[in-house]
């Protein structure tokens, strides 16, 4: 949704439509955000995922960390 709205007022400048014209900064904040969003969300699908295996994992069973995501892991070097 949020591409869309991006698409549709980048569509509506370009013709002239709108009563004051987007800047061009405007369009790369949005950008900006978009990526940013992007990182995040990647970084927690697969720190759900990687804790996932893990926890159920026949070595790690029994271990203090439990459910651990990338962070613990990282902190405690994988004990």
């Amino acid at each position: 949704m949020f591409l869309a709205f991006l698409a549709w007022s980048y569509a509506l400048n370009t013709c002239g439509k709108l009563a004051r014209p987007v800047e061009d900064y405007v369009y790369n904040y949005l950008a900006q955000m978009m990526f940013a969003f992007t990182l995040l969300f990647i970084y927690t699908f697969f720190d759900t995922i990687f804790s996932h295996l893990v926890s159920q994992s026949p070595q790690r069973s029994g271990s203090r960390d439990g459910d651990a995501g990338m962070a613990t892991i990282a902190c405690y070097g994988g004990r």
